[in-house]
C-alpha cells in the first residue's frame, strides 16, 4: 500500500491532461440528465419500500458536501471519501441497534402471539375448571348427603341391634339354664347371664309396648325363677352332703373334740367362696325370692346344729365333774368361742344383713348350753354362789355395750345369747334373798 503523496508523485498530471480534465469538467456541467433516470426514479418513488428509511447524516452531508463543494482535486475526492467513510462507520452503531431492535420487536410480536395462545388455553381451562368445579360440589353434595344418611341408617342399625339383643338373649339363657345338672351354676358364663337377665327382664318392663315384650317379659322371669331355683339346689345338696360327710367322719369315738371342731370348720371355709357367690345373686333377689334364701339359710343351721351340738355335747359332759362356778365360766367361754367361730364362718358364706338368722341359730346352740347348766343352777340355794354366777354373766352382757361400734353387726354379741340365763339367775337370786332377810 502506498501512501497519498507517492500516488500523487506517480500520478502527476501534465499541463495538457490537467486542461483535459477541467475542459471535460466545464463540458460535463451542463449535460442533460438521461431519460431512463426520470422512469427510475419515478418508479423506486411509487413502489413503497418494505421500511421506510429516514435519510441518514451521512447521506445528507455527503449530498451537501457534493452539492455545495466541488471534488476539484484528487485530493479532495480523498477527503470527501474520508469522511463518508468515517460518517459510515458511524452510522453502523445505529443500523447495529436497529436490528436489535428488529429483532427485540419480533421476539416480542412471537411472545405476544404465545400470550395470546396461553390466554385462550387459559381461558378454556378456566372453563373447564369451573365446570369440574360445579360438577364437584354436586358430588360433594351427595356424597355428604349419602354419608348422613348412611350415618342415620348405622345409628338406626345399632340400636335395633341394641334393643334385638335383650330379645336373641333369651336364647343364650334357655341353652344355659337347659343344661343337665345342678353343677351349672360353676359355669363361669353363669353369673354374668343372670345379670344379663335381669337386665332384659328390667327392658321388656319398661318397654311394654314392643311386639311380644309381655311373652319375653314372662319367660326372661321363669328363667330367673329357674336360676334361683339351680342355685337354691346347688348349695342346699352341697351343705348337706358336706355335713353328712363330717358327720360320719366325726362318729368316730376316738376323735378328739379339737379335731371334731377343725373338721366342721375347715371343710365348711373350703366351699365358702363358691357358696358366697351364689347365695349373693339370691340375696340381690331377695324381694321376689325370699323364701329361696330362707330355704338355704335354714338347711344350713339344720346342718350344723347336727355337726355342732354332739360337740357342745361332748365337751359339756366332759365338764359335768366341775363345780357350778367354774363350769359357768368354762362354759360361757367357751360356748363363746364356739359362737365367735360360727359368726365368722356364716359372714363367710352368707351377706351380714342375715344376722337375725344367725342368732337364732345361735340361740339354737346356747340352748343347749343353757339345758345343761340350768338345771343345776336351779338346785343352788347358795346366795353368794348365785351371786357370783350373775357377775359371771352380767360380764358378758356389758362387754356387749362397751364395744358397741358402728361394725357391732360383725362382732358376737354374746351378751344377748346369755341374757335369759342372766335373767333367770338373778331371778332365782331375788327369790332367795327374802330368806336371808328373814
Amino acid at each position: 500500500m502506498i501512501s497519498l503523496e507517492e500516488w500523487e508523485e506517480k500520478t502527476k498530471l501534465t499541463e495538457v491532461q490537467k486542461q483535459a480534465v477541467h475542459d471535460i469538467q466545464e463540458a460535463c456541467l451542463d449535460l442533460p440528465l438521461p431519460s431512463s433516470w426520470y422512469f427510475e426514479k419515478v418508479s423506486a418513488a411509487t413502489t413503497p419500500p418494505l421500511i421506510k428509511k429516514t435519510p441518514s447524516t451521512a447521506d445528507l452531508l455527503a449530498s451537501a458536501k457534493v452539492t455545495t463543494d466541488g471534488i476539484d482535486t484528487l485530493q479532495s475526492f480523498f477527503d470527501w471519501f474520508a469522511n463518508i467513510e468515517s460518517e459510515m462507520d458511524q452510522e453502523d452503531v445505529y443500523r447495529d441497534h436497529l436490528q436489535k431492535v428488529q429483532h427485540y420487536r419480533q421476539a416480542c410480536i412471537v411472545l405476544l402471539d404465545h400470550l395470546q395462545q396461553t390466554r385462550q388455553a387459559l381461558e378454556i381451562l378456566e372453563k373447564d375448571y369451573a365446570f369440574v368445579s360445579e360438577k364437584t360440589s354436586t358430588v360433594q353434595a351427595a356424597c355428604e348427603s349419602i354419608l348422613k344418611d348412611q350415618e342415620r341408617l348405622t345409628r338406626i342399625a345399632d340400636e335395633l341391634s341394641q334393643r334385638l339383643d335383650y330379645f336373641n338373649h333369651l336364647e343364650v339363657v334357655a341353652r344355659l339354664l337347659n343344661t343337665p345338672g345342678e353343677n351349672v351354676c360353676l359355669d363361669t358364663e353363669f353369673i354374668p347371664a343372670l345379670s344379663k337377665l335381669e337386665e332384659c327382664i328390667e327392658y321388656m318392663n319398661q318397654h311394654p309396648q314392643y311386639k311380644d315384650a309381655e311373652l319375653y317379659f314372662m319367660r326372661f322371669k321363669q328363667y330367673m325363677t329357674k336360676a334361683m331355683t339351680l342355685i337354691k339346689m346347688y348349695v342346699v345338696s352341697t351343705i348337706k352332703s358336706l355335713g353328712q360327710e363330717i358327720s360320719k367322719q366325726n362318729k368316730d369315738a376316738s376323735i378328739t373334740i379339737g379335731k371334731q371342731t377343725t373338721t366342721c370348720y375347715v371343710r365348711f371355709r373350703v366351699i365358702a367362696p363358691t357358696i358366697k357367690s351364689l347365695t349373693s345373686q339370691i340375696e340381690k333377689r331377695a324381694q321376689d325370692y325370699q323364701s329361696l334364701y330362707d330355704d338355704i339359710l335354714y338347711t344350713y343351721a339344720q346342718t350344723r346344729q347336727q355337726l355342732i351340738v354332739p360337740i357342745i355335747t361332748r365337751k359339756l359332759h366332759e365338764s359335768s365333774d366341775m363345780d357350778l362356778l367354774q363350769l359357768a365360766k368354762n362354759g360361757c367361754a367357751y360356748m363363746m368361742n364356739l359362737c365367735s367361730d360360727e359368726l365368722v364362718l356364716f359372714y363367710s358364706l352368707f351377706q351380714p344383713s342375715y344376722d337375725n338368722q344367725l342368732y337364732q341359730y345361735l340361740e339354737t346352740l346356747i340352748s343347749h348350753f343353757y339345758n345343761f347348766i340350768w338345771p343345776r343352777i336351779h338346785r343352788e340355794n347358795d346366795t353368794t354362789v348365785l351371786s357370783e354366777l350373775c357377775n359371771i354373766f352380767s360380764m358378758y352382757v356389758m362387754q356387749d355395750k362397751q364395744h358397741y361400734d358402728e361394725y357391732e353387726n360383725k362382732k358376737l354379741k354374746f351378751g344377748s345369747l346369755i341374757h335369759r340365763l342372766l335373767s333367770n339367775t338373778q331371778a332365782k337370786l331375788a327369790a332367795k334373798l327374802p330368806n336371808i332377810a328373814q
